[in-house]
């Protein structure tokens, strides 16, 4: 992982992956892949039925909340919203809730196919695949697709070429935080390679002035905010995964996600009265989120 001084971008060189992506996020939501923590791909789709249910009120991100407020204050309802990199259809589903027609684009097989049995118009490829005709969006939106890409600078350079007079909104992991977390890691000489944060899963890691620098070298007038997201201890959720498979019962990761907040003040109330710092929580996580504006002067 190599350091950008200019912008703090943190990137693997070389940041290109054998596989073509449709193959690659294809197998992983197939649960067909191990390492850098891939799995999380075939947990959100087994997963889904639940998350959608809690979407209202407990979006993935924080992100998303803030991308629909600032929708509704500058699109009308029932204009097409494009989103690039749907994953589980989350933002898709509450596009519609709110009265957008909501379009998508994602390279993984498995949630494309589950979300035209939905109704959605989702495109199955990479945005060069994409026929000319298949969607005019007022508005398109990107989130945690970022740091999967072996060229970010070509993906959004090729949004505004595609969709010249169209507002975009991009949402990513924070850096900083990624280096939090490893940084821990490796001081408690846990295995780098089953971070998330590493590649093919993850090859670059973003800070607020590396997004603005690439929204502005693709022709847009960046606004960047930093996100922060809920305090997380990822050990009970790391042990949810693991009985959920075992028992065969979803809800033991859906309790974890209902008793979040118990969950961490019990944590923390324990931690404090027998002085223990586990090397897996830390206090809390942020995101980024920019929007970006054509600027055609």
């Amino acid at each position: 992982m190599l350091l950008c001084e200019a912008c703090g971008l943190t990137f693997a060189h070389p940041m290109t992956v054998s596989e073509p992506p449709e193959k690659l996020f294809g197998e992983a939501y197939g649960n067909l892949l191990k390492g850098t923590q891939v799995e999380d791909f075939a947990d959100r789709l087994r997963l889904r039925p639940f998350l959608l249910r809690t979407l209202e009120h407990a979006p993935p991100s924080v992100c998303y909340k803030l991308a629909l407020e600032h929708l509704e204050a500058h699109v009308a309802r029932g204009s097409t919203v494009f989103e690039i990199g749907v994953g589980t259809g989350a933002f898709l589903h509450l596009l519609r809730r709110r009265g957008y027609n909501a379009v998508g684009l994602d390279v993984a097989e498995p949630v494309v196919r589950l979300l035209k049995q939905e109704g959605f118009r989702v495109w199955h490829g990479t945005l060069q695949t994409l026929p000319e005709s298949f969607v005019e969006p007022a508005f398109v939106c990107s989130f945690f697709v970022l740091h999967h890409l072996s060229d970010p600078i070509d993906f959004v350079q090729s949004i505004r070429r595609r969709f010249p007079s169209s507002p975009v909104v991009l949402a990513v992991a924070d850096g900083k935080t990624i280096r939090r977390i490893h940084g821990g890691a490796i001081r408690h000489g846990r295995a780098k390679s089953k971070f998330h944060a590493l590649p093919p899963r993850t090859p670059s890691w973003w800070t607020g002035k590396s997004v603005e620098t690439l929204l502005t070298r693709a022709g847009y007038k960046a606004e960047v905010f930093i996100v922060t997201e809920q305090p997380i201890n990822v050990l009970p959720l790391q042990l949810s995964r693991r009985l959920a498979p075992v028992l065969n019962l979803p809800p033991v990761s859906f309790l974890y996600t209902l008793l979040f907040p118990a969950f961490q003040k019990l944590l923390g109330s324990l931690e404090k009265a027998f002085r223990l710092v586990s090397p897996k929580s830390f206090p809390s996580y942020h995101d980024i989120l920019a929007v970006g504006i054509p600027d055609n002067d």
